[in-house]
């Protein structure tokens, strides 16, 4: 319970700043916000929250257009305070409707085929937004440690780097990867909607008594323009409530089956560790191949001692996704570094030489950039948006540059047949590559002395010695 109070403070304190600053700028917020129908709801998605997150994602430059045609960037402050208005009257009333996505298609990692995204329209990303900020110090406490995707402080490095030091560090060198074919769109949404409202059962009676609190805000509010606070609904109506509107925020309105979340969405990330946390990750932790597993999103990743010892860990990893209508794609498999093999993950070759794991670039990830800088001539600014691609790419790959390589001339060649001769210049890449690869090697002497710190604190005492 002290979890989920903790939880609860923690959003209501970011309203409370955002209530604040309203109640200086002389809003009546409470009056149209602060309503104790439906506490639970109305914290999520209490008005300040949804400027706020609105106003973030603005800054953050969440600007792709909808299927409406809009952007952030086309509300002016005072529209997008009317916008959030409006988003907490419907959602309150019970009247929230989303929009149809827009889809569009992007190149994949591997260089074959693209990835279906769907794009909202900025109101109803404010609505996923303002789902994520409340949810996530709720479930980010309840994930496992060998969860590293979508998730904050940790990235495919931290991966990488965890991999590393296991390998390392063990001597199991055989590797058993593969992935969740088509997990977004073929996730179950009624286990998925069920451990949301198991989680958040216990938070209910901490929003009543919160929702009691608010009477006593009265007092900042005008004379005569106070309004009374009507009887709280049930706690199960409540949870019922929040269920149809996570479904709303996750499941595209033309989607009327009962599985696929939208890829893209704002809160669809933290809806896939969700599923995977329980329908994975907990029996993974219960089981005998624990803890030398790790999750990148819906990449699986194994260290094996052996050959069948990787097979039995897919094995396993497919049982636990059948009962929910998911499968392993099947296309990666098990290899034995010792013995040459380098697969690929998450964008790099993976290879074993001189009792050290290495990482090189992978030829995906060459595919993807030049899927990537092709696209870009569809769009305004090509140029300049293709030196921050290139850059980006460049500073994504540094475990790849640990070891000096030089990727100067092929990305000058690539950028120049693709139409970008002047995006970088040698001078440019060499220094990206550098910055990268010093950021790399930071991060995993941070690991190491991490490991050797957890090492030391779960170590068990060291017996007294025998004076006899």
């Amino acid at each position: 319970m002290d979890t989920y109070a903790r939880s609860f403070r923690a959003i209501d304190a970011r309203l409370a700043r955002a209530a604040k600053r309203s109640y200086r700028r002389g809003r009546r917020w409470i009056r149209c916000a602060r309503n104790a129908m439906n506490p639970l709801v109305n914290v999520i998605f209490h008005r300040e929250h949804l400027i706020e997150c609105a106003q973030e994602m603005r800054q953050n430059g969440s600007d792709a257009a909808g299927s409406n045609g809009e952007r952030l960037r086309d509300y002016s402050r005072e529209n997008l305070i009317v916008l959030c208005d409006s988003l907490h009257q419907d959602i309150y009333g019970g009247s929230y409707e989303p929009s149809p996505r827009r889809t569009v298609k992007i190149p994949k990692r591997s260089g074959k085929g693209h990835r279906t995204i769907k794009i909202s329209t900025p109101a109803d990303r404010i609505v996923g937004n303002a789902l994520l900020q409340a949810m996530t110090p709720i479930w980010e406490p309840r994930f496992l440690e060998n969860n590293w995707g979508f998730r904050p402080g940790k990235n495919q490095w931290d991966m990488l780097a965890w991999l590393r030091i296991q390998v390392e560090a063990t001597g199991r060198t055989v590797l058993a990867l593969d992935d969740v074919a088509n997990a977004f769109d073929n996730i179950p949404l009624k286990p998925l909607l069920d451990w949301h409202v198991e989680t958040l059962q216990p938070l209910v009676p901490e929003c009543h008594k919160q929702a009691s609190r608010l009477r006593d805000l009265r007092r900042f509010c005008s004379k005569g323009q106070a309004e009374l606070v009507p009887a709280t609904q049930s706690p199960h109506h409540e949870l019922q409530r929040l269920r149809e509107l996570i479904r709303q925020v996750v499941q595209d309105p033309a989607n009327t089956t009962s599985r696929g979340i939208d890829q893209g969405g704002c809160y669809s990330p933290l809806a896939m560790n969700v599923f995977l946390h329980h329908s994975y990750d907990i029996p993974m932790a219960e089981s005998l191949f624990h803890p030398y597993w790790a999750r990148y999103v819906d990449n699986l990743v194994y260290l094996a001692q052996d050959v069948p010892q990787g097979r039995k860990a897919l094995q396993m990893s497919a049982q636990l996704l059948e009962p929910y209508g998911l499968r392993l794609k099947g296309e990666d498999g098990i290899f034995d570094l010792e013995r040459g093999a380098c697969p690929n993950l998450l964008g790099f070759k993976v290879a074993w030489k001189n009792g050290k794991l290495q990482y090189r670039l992978s030829s995906q990830s060459w595919d993807q950039l030049s899927a990537e800088l092709r696209q870009l001539h569809k769009g305004e600014r090509a140029p300049e948006r293709a030196t921050a691609t290139i850059r980006g790419w460049v500073q994504a790959m540094g475990p790849a540059f640990e070891g000096g390589d030089d990727v100067s001339d092929r990305l000058l060649r690539l950028s120049a047949s693709l139409g970008f001769r002047e995006a970088a210049t040698e001078s440019d890449i060499s220094s990206w590559s550098l910055e990268a690869a010093n950021r790399w090697s930071a991060l995993l002497r941070d690991s190491l002395e991490g490991t050797a710190e957890g090492a030391r604190a779960t170590a068990p005492p060291v017996p007294p010695p025998d004076l006899n």
